[in-house]
């Protein structure tokens, strides 16, 4: 990989808007939850760029697409110099209380790739108090659920009612199979747990195996204290926003890591890549390479911040791309939620 993308996440390369979802759906306290970006697609002879938001709100909905008319030749976030409107198209898909699904009150933090959707999944309904991570595909610009994974099967001594997931990655292997990433609660710091397949395709009977737990306090300082700013390379900043698997051209995989503070003064907003390797044993190795962080002053409810909707993707030119939104839109500007786009300048990662 070489160095690792060079990003200041207080320098926006480009801004973008999704359309505002229904008045009165977050109430006083939901808000948006993940945001990311599908592969692009054509459609009825038109070429379409696609995103997708996550959040929680009043209406048992919590999951959208939009979608935005593109010229051939060119990706999605590279489609406008400045503005990426993705103001065309817009999908719904009832992700809340579905008890079909697994019944779950809260959304998390997402990744996309290619035509699907993990979402973390908080706050179940069920007895057996288990968070869970719904992949969903999206056919064109329509959206279906296709699987549930149950937070469960870890060994005794790591908690199996996990009732909290803020966020969740996920990312094909060569040859086959996949690798997937779940953040836990306390707005991701309290560890990752890393899961398996074998199965070549995201489907509803495909089955996944617990391969570790990852505790912060494995690294040399454990977890950064984000409350007094501290951030250095050999702790973990949390993963609230996202916890989003990439590759790199050498077939390296990486763990990006987002997420912010709220409501504790002066606030921040973080950004970290992970190194992420196995031991003999199979157990996941982390090892952080590069962080950022960047003040948001002392109202971060009115800021566009990785605490709020956060996404990592990246480009068709191997660019890493990481994305911000609004808590949930602001008042001068009711027809939209807005967004941030931070492109590194380095091509060193791919999909």
């Amino acid at each position: 990989m070489g160095e690792p993308p060079l990003l200041n996440i207080g320098q926006k390369s480009k801004s973008f808007r999704l359309p505002k979802p229904i008045s009165g759906i977050w109430g006083r306290s939901n808000h948006n939850q993940g945001v990311g970006l599908l592969a692009d697609a054509s459609i009825s002879g038109r070429r379409y760029a696609r995103a997708v938001l996550s959040f929680n709100s009043n209406d048992s909905t919590g999951f959208k697409v939009f979608a935005l008319n593109i010229p051939v030749g060119v990706d999605g976030v590279n489609s406008h110099p400045s503005n990426v409107d993705y103001l065309e198209k817009e999908r719904t898909l009832d992700i809340q209380d579905e008890q079909s699904y697994g019944r779950h009150d809260h959304p998390g933090g997402l990744q996309a790739h290619g035509d699907y959707v993990a979402v973390a999944m908080e706050q179940p309904k069920e007895e057996d108090n288990r968070a869970a991570v719904y992949f969903i595909r999206v056919d064109g610009f329509e959206p279906r659920h296709v699987y549930t994974h149950f937070l469960g099967g870890q060994p005794s001594n790591i908690s199996v009612s996990l009732d909290a997931a803020a966020s969740v990655g996920f990312i094909k292997l060569a040859p086959s199979g996949f690798l997937m990433a779940v953040a836990g609660a306390d707005n991701g710091k309290n560890g990752i747990w890393f899961f398996d397949s074998k199965d070549s395709t995201i489907n509803p009977t495909m089955n996944w195996k617990y391969v570790d737990f990852w505790e912060p306090d494995r690294m040399p300082d454990g977890v950064c204290d984000i409350k007094d700013g501290k951030v250095n390379s050999n702790c973990y900043i949390g993963a609230g926003g996202t916890a989003s698997l990439v590759t790199d051209c050498d077939g390296q995989i990486y763990l990006v890591c987002l997420t912010g503070t709220s409501g504790r003064g002066k606030d921040y907003e973080y950004a970290q890549i992970m190194h992420l390797s196995r031991d003999a044993s199979g157990r996941i190795k982390l090892e952080s390479i590069w962080h950022d962080k960047r003040p948001l002053g002392f109202s971060v409810l009115r800021e566009i911040s990785f605490r709020w909707g956060a996404g990592v993707n990246v480009s068709t030119d191997g660019k890493l791309v990481l994305l911000s939104t609004e808590k949930r839109h602001r008042k001068s500007d009711n027809d939209y939620v807005d967004g941030i786009i931070r492109i590194s300048g380095q091509n060193t990662l791919n999909i």
